[in-house]
């Protein structure tokens, strides 16, 4: 019997399973049960190999919306939201992403600095839903110019 006594998944990762058949993930867990008793795995080959670089390409999409989300004044419909935010990074590479974070988080920004100094173009803008502001791509309004 093996010394090893666990074995350690972090709930982060569960969705990967999602990218493979019953099957692959049947063999995932059988592998991970060969591990445990210290047996060889030539199942190497059946199991789906993950792509990395997709996780990482999720965790850029979950961080530049929480980045958003923490600055945006009104937190209401965060599912519907996030939606949304994927949506409009779908197509995007990592860095036309973080920019476009940049850019609306200072969209944000500015909106609420007006608000406070007084700026009625602004009004309102403290109760918008965050997923008008994306629907309506509100970041694109032309203020910066006034």
């Amino acid at each position: 019997m093996s010394k090893r006594k666990s074995f350690l998944i972090y709930i982060d990762s569960l969705p990967v399973l999602d990218d493979l058949t019953d099957e692959q993930a049947g063999k995932l867990f059988k592998a991970i049960s060969s591990y445990h008793k210290g047996e060889d795995s030539d199942s190497d080959s059946d199991i789906k190999h993950i792509d990395q670089s997709k996780i990482a390409r999720e965790e850029l999409i979950q961080s530049s919306f929480d980045y958003w989300w923490k600055a945006y004044p009104t937190k209401t419909a965060r599912k519907a939201s996030f939606k949304k935010w994927q949506s409009i990074t779908k197509k995007m590479d990592d860095n036309t992403v973080t920019e476009l974070t940049n850019h609306i988080v200072a969209d944000v920004k500015f909106r609420l600095d007006g608000l406070a100094n007084g700026d009625d173009r602004f009004i309102g803008f403290d109760r918008l839903h965050p997923s008008t502001y994306l629907n309506q791509e509100r970041y694109n309004d032309d203020f910066w110019e006034c």
